[in-house]
């Protein structure tokens, strides 16, 4: 892991996964799943807004060359080790490709689909809590119902904070 400290309050990680690592479909998933107001993806990036104990910061993850390049603020440093862990976490950085793609090769249906999608992860969620009430809401009302009770949520008990990469209010 690299990180570099800038100026303007933020860490910069590159954190390393095994290739091959199927990054839009990871994007599209994150996209169709995101909680309004806590999560965006915006292009080629990820970025998600969260609290960690009493401190609030924001995460922007992206593709690099065999890692995912992560933007942390604030750069304190028990701030930025827990949100790598997250990150890695979330964004299944930890997999071995090959070996899951061995042991589908015996599946005829799950080795046509690792050929079709190579590198493919599982996506998880920034928080088990958080994944909880989606989990339960997902089970009882449709996609686009549960984006709208999360977003609700947040929006009802969240905080309104200015974001330090787009200098916009969240």
């Amino acid at each position: 892991m690299k990180a570099k400290i800038h100026k303007q309050n933020y860490a910069e990680l590159d954190l390393p996964y095994r290739p091959p690592y199927d990054w839009q479909s990871i994007l599209r998933f994150y996209q169709s799943h995101s909680i309004t107001g806590l999560e965006r993806v915006n292009g080629d990036y990820f970025e998600r807004l969260f609290r960690i104990n009493r401190t609030l910061g924001f995460v922007r993850v992206q593709a690099g060359k065999n890692c995912l390049r992560v933007r942390v603020a604030p750069d304190s440093h028990c701030i930025v080790t827990e949100v790598k862990t997250r990150v890695r976490k979330m964004f299944d950085l930890d997999c071995d490709p090959g070996l899951i793609t061995a042991a589908f090769a015996r599946v005829p249906l799950l080795a046509r689909l690792c050929a079709s999608f190579p590198g493919l992860r599982l996506p998880r969620g920034w928080d088990p809590f958080e994944t909880a009430i989606c989990t339960i809401l997902g089970q009882l009302v449709s996609a686009g119902h549960r984006g709208m009770l999360i977003g609700q949520l947040v929006q009802n008990y969240g905080e309104e904070i200015v974001n330090p990469f787009s200098g916009k209010k969240d």
